[in-house]
Parts: C-alpha cells; structure tokens; sequence
C-alpha cells in the first residue's frame, strides 16, 4: 500500500488494528473480545479492507485532481 503511495488507506487500516489491540487489552480477561479471532490475523479480512480502502483513496485522488 505504502509502496503504491495509499498512505491514507495504510494508515486507516493500522488505526483499526491498533484500536482492535486496544479495545482487547482493555477489556479484560473475562470479555468476549478476547474470543474473537484479532483482525490482524485474519488475511482475508485484511485484504478485503485493504481493498475496500485503496478503491476509496483512489477515488477521491482521482477527483481531486479533476
């Protein structure tokens, strides 16, 4: 992403891990978030977001540079 120049998209996706990690390491040891498979390991997840987020910032370069 980085390499392809998404660094809007790259950064969006890390803040989302980041805030997952958070939320899990705040929530406790009884919580049910710990139950849930982390989006950081889960490749098709990620690709699908990762997509989802370059078609996005493609987008919106492509109209700002109109």
């Amino acid at each position: 992403m980085l390499e392809r120049g998404y660094h809007r998209s790259f950064a969006e996706l890390f803040g989302l891990i980041q805030k997952e990690a958070d939320s899990q390491r705040a929530a406790g040891p009884d919580s049910s978030l710990l139950s849930q498979r982390p989006l950081s390991e889960d490749a098709e997840k990620l690709t699908e977001m990762k997509n989802q987020l370059v078609e996005a910032e493609s987008a919106m370069l492509l109209g700002n540079s109109l």
